[in-house]
C-alpha cells in the first residue's frame, strides 16, 4: 500500500483501486476480492471498477488467473510497479455486485495452499427460544387468612351484593377453597366467577335474606376491612 501511495503514474481512480487491492493481498500480492467488495471499498460504481481494472491491467499494474480464487472469485496479482513486457491475462470480473465468500474471507499467507473451489458457509445457531410458560403466572393456594381485598369488595358491590352478603361470600369462599386445598394464578378472578355462580345458585343464609340492590356499610364490612387491618393487610 505505501508502494501505491508514492506511485507517480497511477491517476486517483487507477489509485483508489490499487489501494483497496492492496489492502485485501498478502505478501506476494495474491488477492481475491470480488467485484462487489472493490465496489464497497472504493465507492465506486461497478462498470468503473470493472474499466479501471482493465486498464491496469493493459499497464502491467495487475494481472488475473479467472476464477481461481476462493468461491471461484478473480485471483489478482497487485503490483506497485508496473511490468509493461508482462503478457497480459483476460479480465474476467464479476458482472453483478453480489457478496461472495470470497469477500468475507481473509486473505491466504504466502506458502498457504491454493484455496478450495468450494466453500461451506457456516452454520448459525437458533437463537434461545424461552419457555412457553416462562412468564406464566404459578398457580398458588389461597392464603389461610384471606379476606377481601378492596379490590374484591368493590366487585361485589358492582354485582349488587350487600356488606352482608360480601361477609357471608367470603366465608363461604374462604371455607370452601381452604377444605379443597384449591390452587390458582389469579385469585381475584376466582372471586369474582363465585360472586357469579352465587348470583345465579343462591344457597341460602344472608344471601338470600338481604335484598339485592342495598348497598349496606354496617358492622360486616366493616369487620372486614379492619380484620385485614389487624393482619397486617392494608
Amino acid at each position: 500500500m505505501s508502494a501505491v501511495f508514492e506511485s507517480e503514474t497511477l491517476g486517483p481512480t487507477q489509485r483508489l483501486i490499487m489501494l483497496a487491492l492492496a489492502d485485501h493481498a498478502d505478501d506476494s500480492g495474491r488477492c481475491y476480492p470480488s467485484i462487489a467488495r472493490l465496489c464497497q471499498r472504493t465507492g465506486l460504481g461497478e462498470r468503473a471498477v470493472q474499466n479501471n481494472i482493465r486498464a491496469l491491467v493493459e499497464a502491467g499494474y495487475i494481472s488475473i488467473v479467472p476464477n481461481a480464487g476462493q468461491g471461484l472469485a478473480n485471483l489478482y496479482f497487485v503490483r506497485p510497479t508496473p511490468a509493461p513486457d508482462a503478457p497480459p491475462h483476460e479480465v474476467h470480473p464479476r458482472t453483478t455486485c453480489t457478496s461472495t465468500p470470497a469477500s468475507r474471507s481473509k486473505t491466504p499467507a504466502p506458502d498457504a495452499p491454493k484455496p478450495s473451489r468450494t466453500t461451506t458457509e457456516p452454520s448459525e445457531e437458533p437463537p434461545l427460544v424461552p419457555q412457553a410458560d416462562a412468564k406464566r403466572k404459578r398457580a398458588i393456594s389461597l392464603p389461610d387468612n384471606w379476606v377481601p381485598s378492596e379490590r374484591n369488595v368493590a366487585d361485589a358491590q358492582a354485582r349488587n351484593f350487600s356488606a352482608e352478603e360480601i361477609q357471608h361470600e367470603a366465608d363461604r369462599f374462604r371455607d370452601y377453597h381452604l377444605a379443597k386445598g384449591t390452587t390458582f394464578r389469579d385469585w381475584d378472578a376466582g372471586w369474582r366467577t363465585w360472586l357469579g355462580n352465587a348470583r345465579r345458585y343462591p344457597s341460602g343464609g344472608v344471601a338470600r335474606q338481604a335484598a339485592p340492590g342495598v348497598h349496606g356499610r354496617g358492622s360486616s364490612l366493616a369487620s372486614i376491612v379492619a380484620r385485614r387491618r389487624a393482619e397486617g393487610q392494608v
